[in-house]
């Protein structure tokens, strides 16, 4: 930490603001012994150190703090421990820091904000490590950090208290590595592959009509094998990058410039609570309609009646026309575990979607709260925080549509008179090329995914649009140099490539030569996700 220069203001010691990146630890510790803000005797000199009781004694003889403050926190920010401290209390203790100053107060106030999210962020980073913070002491509530829920740390409850769904999904994207989930991905991945193997349809044909044999094994099919193995992982890993960033950065600094003095109203717990009712709906809709309803109502029932109804044929009821290949009771067993699988892949899915809204809406209100637009740096960091933000929710809404796209290919492959899949891209491709010709029909046969991959392509698109909106109306209040210009040309590269994969996974399998425009729209996405700085200049 760097020496702090002392002044007298108010006859009291004053100390400034260090600005470097000490946690709040480390500035409190060291005003204490410094005695900053307590009156000077004739020398200018502190007449001594603070102690919890001195300090919390001073906090409550400030006219404006009507309910004091509790002892015990303050010995609490004595302790060598890496808690926080809250919103309401940093108030306080800037006004002792500033000497009853206003503009001196309010400078502490600020320097309080970020070093207590550094704290936070340095807390964070400990238990990624696998190192557990300071446990409380018995039958003494935790000292919550309200405002580092305002800059994004993660929700605290008392001792007893059980998490909630909202709490628990929260902390499942910002309390773990940037891989675990995707691990979780992986290693579900791995154990239905060899199940698959173990029942011997991960590569299965069936005599679909008069000489054509299809293929609908499990290796074969991009929803199951590229979906989870590459799409989803990436999805996940830039959902978490923009919430640590948001968090650690962006709210930090964001909230404190723009004057967001923390609370229950603007901290990021209280944000996240608001969208408690959406969390449960994605739960209800990922295991009660896409796992359960559907495996049930589609898989379940043509297995037992041993007909598949007009459903299209895949590996998961493949029994019914290949009883050599595997039993009814096995199929049964493993197409319960597999949607089972894919609702948590679904659920991790709409998660994420619902995080953006939140990130972007949390950015939303804090950027158009009153603050210093005008000032150049300010407004220029208001700028690449939103920017930011946008260039995770462009690469999010990619991959999401790509996500979709996997389904709504496979599910149109399942209806096709393709032999493969592989087989079926091919032919299409030449057959638009003018190289060969070849003749392609559908099967008498109906699939769901046709539908609901429409359904999850007109939310993806409405994620980013709200998202797109909140950002832009703040983005657009900063007085920054062409940044009219760079908006517009922002809008328009953003909005050409999402029209263009949208486009594209309606129109698979429509006309002779979908495959080629798949081939451009994979090119275009990979490079948009490789360098995905379209919002920047």
């Amino acid at each position: 930490m760097k020496a702090f220069s002392v002044l007298i203001i108010n006859g009291k010691k004053f100390v400034p603001p260090p600005g470097d990146d000490s946690d709040f630890k480390a500035v409190f510790r060291r005003l204490m012994r410094e005695g900053a803000g307590r009156p000077v005797d004739e020398h200018g000199i502190s007449i001594g150190p603070w102690t919890p009781e001195l300090l919390a004694d001073e906090i409550s003889k400030i006219e404006a703090n009507k309910s004091g403050v509790d002892l015990r926190s303050v010995q609490r920010w004595f302790e060598d421990n890496d808690r926080g401290i809250k919103t309401d209390n940093i108030r306080w203790l800037a006004w002792i820091f500033g000497c009853g100053d206003p503009d001196a107060s309010g400078k502490w106030q600020v320097e309080l904000v970020a070093a207590n999210s550094r704290l936070a962020a340095r807390r964070r980073a400990k238990k990624r490590e696998g190192e557990s913070p300071d446990t409380p002491e018995p039958h003494s509530a935790p000292e919550t950090d309200d405002t580092d829920s305002a800059v994004g740390d993660v929700m605290t409850v008392d001792q007893g208290t059980r998490l909630g769904l909202t709490a628990r999904t929260e902390a499942l994207f910002t309390e773990q590595h940037a891989l675990t989930l995707s691990s979780l991905v992986w290693a579900g991945l791995t154990a239905l592959a060899f199940m698959t193997f173990i029942f011997g349809v991960q590569s299965v044909t069936y005599p679909a009509a008069e000489g054509l044999d299809k293929q609908v094994g499990f290796l074969w099919a991009p929803s199951w094998t590229i979906l989870p193995l590459v799409i989803l992982p990436l999805y996940l890993a830039t959902v978490i990058k923009l919430l640590a960033f948001w968090k650690d950065a962006g709210r930090p600094r964001l909230g404190a410039a723009t004057g967001a003095e923390g609370g229950d109203t603007y901290s990021w717990a209280a944000k996240i609570t608001s969208f408690s009712w959406l969390f449960w709906t994605i739960t209800i809709v990922s295991f009660a309609l896409i796992f359960l309803l559907q495996w049930s109502g589609v898989h379940l029932r043509a297995l037992l009646h041993g007909d598949a109804a007009g459903y299209m044929m895949d590996w998961n009821i493949v029994a019914i026309v290949r009883p050599d290949v595997i039993d009814i009771p096995s199929a049964i067993v493993l197409s319960m575990l597999a949607y089972l699988y894919f609702g948590i892949l679904m659920w991790l899915f709409f998660a994420g979607l619902v995080l953006l809204i939140a990130t972007a809406n949390d950015f939303h209100e804090i950027g158009t709260m009153p603050g210093p637009l005008s000032d150049e740096d300010h407004s220029r960091w208001v700028f690449d925080v939103g920017s930011r933000i946008m260039e995770g929710v462009y690469c999010c809404t990619i991959l999401a549509i790509l996500f979709i796209t996997c389904i709504k290919l496979q599910s149109t492959y399942l209806l096709s008179s393709g032999e493969t899949i592989v087989r079926w891209l091919v032919s299409d491709a030449m057959a638009a090329l003018g190289g060969h010709e070849t003749r392609q029909f559908g099967l008498e046969q109906r699939g769901i995914p046709q539908f609901t991959s429409l359904l999850l392509l007109f939310l993806s698109c409405l994620v980013f649009v709200i998202c797109f909106l909140q950002v832009y109306s703040v983005i657009e209040r900063c007085p920054v140099s062409k940044v009219v210009f760079r908006l517009k040309r922002t809008q328009w590269k953003m909005l050409a490539v999402i029209f263009l994969l949208s486009a594209n996974l309606v129109l698979i399998g429509v006309f002779t030569g979908f495959s080629v425009l798949l081939i451009v729209s994979l090119v275009v996405a990979t490079y948009s996700l490789y360098d995905p700085k379209v919002v920047r200049t």
